[in-house]
């Protein structure tokens, strides 16, 4: 089935990558997702900002189809030396 017009989207798929930023303890989680029928790309809901930082979420590429969410494992404790970069939409108000 091409295009979403018809599909009701009922079952999505999920594609996770997991990263780090060496010699630092922060990972990073990158989530794509299409609905399985159709292959429509789900749209993320917020304003997010695009680069990666561990101090929140944000997006690959402008469009919010793809987020990637900072973690520690459980234990771990943030050293602050994590690079991040990001750039914050202008026409966006927080």
């Amino acid at each position: 089935m091409s295009g979403s017009s018809k599909c009701h989207h009922p079952e999505i798929d999920f594609n996770l990558e997991h990263a780090i930023f060496k010699d630092t303890n922060i990972r990073y989680l990158e989530i794509i997702g299409k609905c399985k029928i159709c292959e429509t790309p789900i749209q993320f809901q917020g304003n997010f900002p695009v680069g990666v930082t561990p101090d929140f979420p944000t997006q690959v590429e402008l469009g919010n189809r793809n987020i990637v969410l900072p973690f520690l494992v459980e234990g771990e404790i943030y050293d602050g030396n994590s690079p991040s970069f990001y750039v914050k939409d202008p026409e966006i108000e927080n």
